[in-house]
């Protein structure tokens, strides 16, 4: 894996809404596990925006949906997953208070998913 890369992906689990109501209350259509009633969200960036960069847009996204967002965590669970495929040797984000303030104004958990080469040369 030597390309870098990254992707954030927002999940709203609620017990009594289906993937559709969730996404209709947020605004925005997605593809959902209904079995589980789940909606996901894949923040769509330019390809090969850095990380820190698509944490700043899914930052103003959670702040634009934020009194949707309120209500479904409210009697659902709302998540945060970041993954990426960190530089060779060292590599690290950060997440800012902004970012920070909002995610516990929902309840939210955040996954860090790292992805890396195991192929040793």
């Amino acid at each position: 894996m030597s390309d870098q890369w990254s992707r954030l992906t927002l999940r709203v689990i609620s017990p009594s809404l289906t993937p559709e109501q969730i996404g209709a209350k947020i605004g925005i259509q997605t593809e959902g596990q209904s079995r589980d009633s789940f909606w996901l969200y894949d923040l769509d960036v330019p390809s090969g925006q850095s990380l820190s960069g698509q944490l700043q847009a899914m930052t103003d996204f959670l702040e634009e949906k934020l009194d949707a967002l309120q209500e479904l965590s409210r009697e659902g669970e709302i998540s945060l997953s970041i993954s990426w495929s960190p530089r060779l040797g060292q590599d690290g984000t950060q997440l800012n208070e902004r970012l920070i303030n909002i995610l516990s104004s929902l309840n939210a958990y955040v996954m860090l998913d790292t992805y890396t080469d195991t192929d040793e040369e």
